[in-house]
Order: C-alpha cells, then structure tokens, then sequence
C-alpha cells in the first residue's frame, strides 16, 4: 500500500505518516506558477482535468513553515495559507527526471560490459545542513533533513540553494476570515480572496478586451472609409449597424431591419449567412419585454409584422380581461424592478399587486392573436390611469396600422368602467379614437353566468305581470343567443351556431331578445325590492347585440360574408390565462410567474409570422419601413432604459442571519471593500490597524446556521455611522405617494450627497453605495414575503429594519 505520493520528492504518505499532502490549486494562473516552480510542467495537462487532479500532490516538505498552519476545526489537520508558494527542496525534481531518462535509453558508446551507474529513485543520500529560517510557531520543520541529490561526477555531495520566498503583503486573512461559503476541506484559496495572482487574473481579460476593442473599432473605421467610395450608401450604412457594439443604436436597427425581412419573405433565409444578420435566437432577445410600459422594441417590431399583413388580416379586436393573482414580490437585477408591485405603464407604488389586468388582440376575419401588454393593480377600485393607459395602448395600436373595430370587456372586470368612460350605451355603442368607430362589446359566457347566478336569488318579470323566472322558454331563448354570438362555425345542424351572416332569422331574433331584455324588470326574493338598474347583464346584451349588427354592416361593405362571433369573446383570452394557472400548477399565481408566461406567450406570437406573407400588397408598406430605417428616420433606442446596479456578487442571500442583522452587515459590508479595494495607502491603513491593541474585537454570540466567520476586525465607527444614515434615507424613499420606475437607482441618486471620512481618497463608495441598496432590497423583499404566507389583508410593502 502507497497512498498518495508527492510529484517531487516522490515521498509517499505509507511510509511518512506526519507528512501532509496538499492538492495543486484550482486556480490556473497559480497551478502554473507552482508547476514551474517544482520543474513539472508536464502535469500541466493532466491537472487540469478537475476529475484526475486530486490523484497529483505535493508534500509540506516543500513550504515554508509560515505557509503551513494547522486548521482550526481540526488540530491533527494542516492546511495551507492563501499565499502560499514550494520554494523548499526543489532541486530533486531535475534529478528524477534526468533518472528516468538514463533507466529509458542507452548509451552506444559505452563498452559491452560496463554500464554507467543508473541512480534509483531511493538511493539519495541526505545531507544535513543548517537552515537558515527557523519558524517558532512550527516546531516540526526545525528537524527536516532537506534532500540534496548526489553528484556522480565529483563524487561530492553538492548543495542547492534555495530559492528566496515571495515578497510579503498585507493578507486580509489576517483581518478576517472568508466571509463567503467555502468547504472545509478546501485546501486551495478561494477565487474572491484577493491576493496578487488573483489580481492580475482580473486584470488580464478587461485589458485585453479593451485592446481589442480599441483595434476594431480603429480596424472597423478603417474598412468603411476605405470601402465607402465601392459600396452603395444603404450597403455601407448596412455594414456600419454590423460591425457596431451589441447596446447602441445601430445594432437595434440592424435587429428591425432584420426582423422586417423575417416577417416579409423567405428573403430572410436567403441573405441570414451572407449578411451575417441577427438569428431567430437574437430576435427574442430583442423582442423581451422589461417592464409593463410598451416599449418603443414592441412598437417597431410589431409594425413590421402589420406592414407585411392584408388589410383583411389587420381587421381585428381589443380584448380587456383580469387574473387574481397571490401577493408576491420578486427583485429582477437586470431591470432594476419589483415584481409583484402596483404597476402601470411602468410607474409603481408601494402598493402590493393583486390583480393582473392583460391586453390582447385578435384577428377578425383571421385566426391569429397577440399579447400586447398587462399591468398590475392593487385594488378593483376606479383608477383613471387605467382608462388612460388603455386609451394609450389603442391610439398606438391604430397608428402602426392596426385596423381595431371591437373592443371586448370582461363584465367581471367592470372596475375598468371602460362603458362609462367611453359613454357607451345601448343606443351608442361605439366609441371613437383617431377617428375610428370601435364597436363595444362584452364576454358573452360571463353574461349567462351572471343571468344564472341571479336567478337564484331574483324573480324575472317581462312585462307588468309576466313572471318568467320559471319558463322554460326563456330560458331556450337564451341559450340560442348565446350561442348566436359565440359561434365557431361557418356552417352548422343547429341553426343558431352557424355563423352570423345577417339573414333574416338572426337579425329578427336578435332585435327580438333586444326588446325583451329592454323590458325586463328583476325583483329580489326576499323583500321584493325592484334592483333592475343595478342588472349590468340586461344593458351588457344589448350593447353586445347592436355592436354585432352594426359591426357586420360594415364588414359587408369591405365584401365578408360571414362573420365568426366567437372572434368577439374572450375565449382566446381565457385559454391563456388557463395556460397561466396550469403551468404553475397553481389556483392563484404569483406576478412574477404571471409576468413569465406573459413573456413567453408574448415572444412566440410575435416570432409567428402573417398569414398573408406572400400577398403583393403589403410590399410597399415593408420597402417603405427598411427605407426609413436606412434614412435614420426611425430611433431603435428608448431614452429611459433601466440600468441594474454595478454589483457583481450575491453571497448575501445566504450570509445575511436575521438577528443582529445590522451588526453583520456593517461588517459584511468593510469586507466587501476590502475585497474590492487594493491600492497601498488603503493597504497601509489595515496594516496599522492591525497592529493596534483596539483592533482585537469582540466575537458576537449570535450562532449562525451557515457556515459564517465571525469578522475579526469591526468596522471603524463612522462607517457604522454612515450605513445607518444610508438605512434611514432607504426608509424615507418608501412613501405611498412614491412614483417608481426603477428602484435601485432612484434610492442610489437620493445618497449621492452622503458620505464619510474614507480612509484613502480613492475608497469605493459608489461601490459601497450600490452593495447597499443591492443587499436593503433583497432583506425587504425577503421579510415581506414570509410576512405574506400567513397574512392576506397586508396591502403595501413593509420597510423592515436592519
């Protein structure tokens, strides 16, 4: 039995028992270093393998006593320090390798019969020296025979140098322990520890981005000064929106003019490779909604889809429906959001979100349907923003091309008060925007819901003394005109499922069920009170029933014969939010898993391309839209864009405890400075405070279940100071009249002015600055969803203190 064997003295643990054996590190700058240091490069391959690299070690033999130290949980254990480097005993390595080269060939030379003497791997003869560094805190070392190989040559035994260590610097361990989630049985330092190697390893790849980039921009300025003069105008402006950076401008117009080829013809899978243009993968990045304000990306996009439809096919309707939603609140980095807030048009409040209100759009005389946009509100109460927003979302729809002429509520949803805005009634059932008629109507199967869950509490009467709460025939009578206005086929057995083609059966039952429900009169059961006034189903089948008739009217005269009136419901719209519940598994879903299938949904329908895509007359339309592009006459880039916060780590979600929480961030928070940090006079100031007496802190009590080291250096007071001047303002920015659009950079503007007595000029507030509001977000939304799991009438998010 071996056990694990050293790769440079070749030292095997059998038989050296109080030897430790350390793996190479994982960090591949320094498993260089290492590897050259012991002249055994030829590792190099193997070690990188992360599978086989435990199999290659090297003993303590080679270390310096101040880089062996013995661990803290386990005393009988030896580690290593995060700088450590072999500097001992390293000569041996050339002599093993010159060994195998003797016992593998032979010399021709040599006379039959004699041999030059072949050295074996145990036969070195060790020679005692006097060792120069002796460490007092290891105590073994002071008695290691060093190894010095044998010369065959002069017969003298010839002793190797050592090679000097690596300069001393300031170590944050000396300060602190690692504040971030490592194995106990690591033996290599952690990547965040910044030590020299680490350093420059970050250092590295930003210089050499920034070299390249320098180049192709100078190369990419070359190529079309020169080239210009060769090339057309849109042919050069083309290559310019290619060779530009992924965020600006050019490159959004690049991915419209791209996307207006997708939609038009197979163009786009002809000229894909040999333009290099964005791919179908690219596209849906582009077209990734970031908050409920409809973008400028959506606006575009979609017109190149409405440009390459037939009039016949941009006939369609406007649908307004609701989803109950379970309160929740998500933090999003990228966009700098809270999920699960009020939220319209891209403005929030504190309020928490409860509803979920969706807009859609559905083909008339076509199938096809597309998500345009949703928000969440916090209450069913009367808000005129809503009605607003909507105004805002149909005067852009119709300006794009978009030829909208119904518009479908949900009777439900009526805390939109979309009829009463619009001034609609039975006698006008319409509203106008931009000059459009737009036809109002209602979600037929919800009104027959509403019908039987009044009957049961209500007496019908038709007439003075006609009670028809109990006849049959009433009741037939309703069906068929539900499924008049819902029909889903052109042609049918039953007479009233056929679709609604105005002949004279339909058009007189309709205006028959008209007069009937125009004389309707409802009494409640219990004391006989007259409640017709407060029947919204009696006045919602006749505006439904006069915007059908006069919707078809005006169809006739563009030549539709038919018209499909399950297109004016919301069954499209109800099969998605179906969609919703069932892929979360779940009655009640969350904003962030609504804002998800939202997203999906909409990605998908918008990547479906017109049915109509080989008709000649949406050509000029979508030569005219690339035209425009080419003459910069349409901006791809939006002027608010949300910017998330430059802090690139998120340990703190499992290192922040809940008690004492302040206390352990304010330390959390130095160490991640002096992470951060690295000139001398910062270096200078942690080396003077370490070595005064006040510097040796008291351990804090509070047991954590993670595995977390206390610090052992508290912050300086006005650094505790200063976070509790910046924790007092993030509760002040949470007002019930705040207007948020994008949380953390708005709390970041407000700590502008504040500031603290740095220890060097060059400290990295804004970093410290950012970290905070990064870390107050992710404790608040924390705290105010467990407080949600067992309380349902919280109505707006809660500050809680560190």
């Amino acid at each position: 039995m071996v056990g694990k064997i050293c790769t440079v003295c070749r030292r095997c643990s059998y038989n050296n028992r109080h030897l430790s054996f350390f793996t190479y590190p994982s960090d591949p700058i320094r498993r260089y270093e290492w590897l050259e240091a012991v002249d055994r490069l030829d590792l190099l391959q193997k070690l990188n393998n992360h599978k086989t690299r435990g199999n290659h070690r090297i003993c303590e033999i080679h270390f310096e006593g101040i880089y062996v130290k013995r661990s803290k949980l386990n005393e009988g254990r030896k580690c290593l320090s995060k700088d450590a480097f072999p500097t001992r005993c390293l000569a041996a390595t050339a002599m093993y390798k010159k060994n195998a080269i003797w016992g593998n060939s032979t010399n021709q030379n040599t006379p039959i019969g004699k041999q030059i003497p072949t050295p074996s791997r145990y036969n070195l003869r060790p020679v005692k020296k006097e060792k120069k560094y002796i460490d007092d805190d290891d105590d073994q070392d002071s008695n290691i025979e060093e190894i010095v190989p044998y010369n065959y040559k002069s017969n003298r035994h010839t002793e190797v140098k050592t090679p000097p260590s690596p300069p001393y610097y300031v170590d944050p361990s000396l300060f602190c322990e690692s504040v971030i989630k490592v194995s106990q049985s690591t033996q290599t330092p952690h990547k965040s520890i910044l030590n020299i190697n680490y350093q420059r390893k970050l250092e590295y790849p930003s210089e050499i981005k920034r070299l390249r980039a320098e180049r192709a921009t100078s190369g990419d300025e070359t190529f079309i000064e020169t080239n210009s003069q060769f090339l057309s105008p849109n042919l050069a402006k083309l290559i310019k929106w290619r060779l530009s950076s992924a965020d600006s401008n050019e490159q959004v117009k690049l991915d419209l003019f791209a996307l207006n080829l997708y939609y038009s013809t197979n163009l786009y899978n002809l000229l894909k490779d040999m333009l290099s243009l964005p791919s179908r993968e690219s596209l849906k990045k582009f077209l990734l909604p970031k908050t409920t304000r409809l973008s400028e990306h959506f606006v575009n996009a979609f017109r190149c889809k409405i440009n390459n439809m037939s009039n016949k096919e941009r006939i369609c309707s406007f649908s307004v429906g609701s989803i109950l939603l379970k309160p929740n609140l998500y933090y999003n980095i990228k966009y700098d959001r809270i999920i699960g807030l009020h939220d319209i048009d891209g403005v929030q409040n504190i309020f928490l979100a409860k509803y979920a209100v969706l807009l859609m759009v559905h083909g008339i005389l076509e199938n096809w349907q597309q998500p345009v946009a949703y928000a969440f509100i916090s209450e069913y109460d009367h808000s005129p923003e809503i009605s607003i927003w909507i105004d805002e979302v149909l005067t852009t729809l119709i300006n794009i091309g978009l030829d909208i002429r119904a518009f479908v509520s949900d009777p439900r949803s009526e805390f939109l008060y979309a009829s009463e805005t619009r001034f609609v009634s039975p006698e006008k059932s319409f509203f106008t925007i931009n000059g459009t008629d737009i036809f109002y109507t209602y979600d037929t199967t919800q009104l027959l819901k509403i019908v039987k869950n009044n009957l049961k509490s209500c007496d019908f009467y038709y007439g003075p003394n006609l009670k028809i709460s109990n006849n049959i025939e009433f009741f037939i009578k309703l069906s068929n005109l539900c499924n008049l206005l819902n029909s889903k086929l052109r042609s049918s057995n039953c007479q009233y499922k056929r679709a609604f083609s105005n002949k004279r059966y339909q058009k007189n039952f309709l205006n028959h069920m008209s007069q009937l429900f125009n004389n309707l009169k409802v009494v409640r059961k219990i004391d006989g009170v007259d409640v017709t006034d407060n029947m919204k189903f009696i006045e919602g089948f006749q505006i439904t029933i006069n915007s059908v008739l006069k919707l078809f009217e005006e169809l006739n005269f563009l030549g539709v014969r038919y018209l499909l009136t399950c297109r004016l419901n919301h069954n499209r719209l109800h099969r998605f939010l179906a969609h919703i519940k069932q892929s979360n598994c779940k009655v009640e879903c969350t904003p962030r898993q609504f804002n998800r299938s939202f997203v999906r949904s909409f990605v998908y329908n918008m990547l479906k391309k017109p049915m109509s895509i080989n008709n000649t007359e949406n050509t000029l339309d979508s030569e005219e839209f690339s035209q425009q592009l080419l003459d910069d006459e349409i901006q791809g880039v939006e002027n608010v864009c949300n910017q998330p916060l430059l802090v690139h780590t998120t340990d703190y979600r499992e290192l922040l405890p809940e008690k004492n929480a302040f206390v352990y961030f304010c330390k959390y928070c130095y160490m991640k400075c002096i992470e951060e940090h690295k000139c001398d006079s910062f270096q200078f100031y942690l080396d003077e405070f370490q070595q005064q007496k006040e510097c040796v802190t008291h351990h804090c009590s509070v047991s954590l279940d993670l595995n977390v080291h206390n610090c052992k250096m508290s912050p300086p007071d006005d650094f505790t100071e200063f976070l509790m001047i910046l924790e007092n303002k993030f509760k002040e920015y949470f007002t019930p009249d705040v207007q948020i659009n994008s949380v953390g950079q708005e709390i970041l503007k407000n700590l502008e002015e504040y500031g603290f007595g740095m220890p060097c000029p060059c400290f990295p507030i804004d970093y410290l600055k950012a970290l905070f509001v990064r870390v107050r977000l992710f404790y608040t939304i924390r705290r105010n969803n467990k407080f949600l799991k067992n309380r349902k009438s919280v109505r707006s998010l809660k500050v809680f203190s560190l």
